[in-house]
């Protein structure tokens, strides 16, 4: 059930393209879990509306900035249009040598 619901949700993140959230698998509340800050509740509200249905946990932070304690410039995120691949609990990733996160 989680990775069938996980898989609507993506799709509905494709459909709707929500911003400044994380989608994952929880293991330890054993549900899906998107986190997502207070000041994107209103930009994101289709799309939160869509995905009730499947029950997923909503993990709320007051500003972008209560994830983080590294300035934006140093984290080096770059916007992306799109998802291409999904990534599962347990997946890792490899960037060629370079730091891994």
């Amino acid at each position: 059930i989680l990775k069938r619901n996980f898989h609507k949700i993506f799709n509905e993140v494709n459909r709707h393209l929500p911003v400044n959230f994380d989608l994952f698998i929880d293991i330890k509340v054993n549900n899906v879990v998107i986190s997502l800050f207070l000041e994107d509740l209103s930009f994101n509200e289709n799309f939160l509306n869509a995905i009730s249905r499947y029950n997923p946990t909503l993990e709320y932070a007051n500003t972008s900035h209560s994830f983080s304690t590294r300035p934006q410039s140093e984290v080096g995120i770059n916007k992306r249009d799109d998802i291409k691949i999904p990534i599962y609990g347990g997946d890792g990733i490899s960037n060629n040598g370079s730091k891994c996160s």
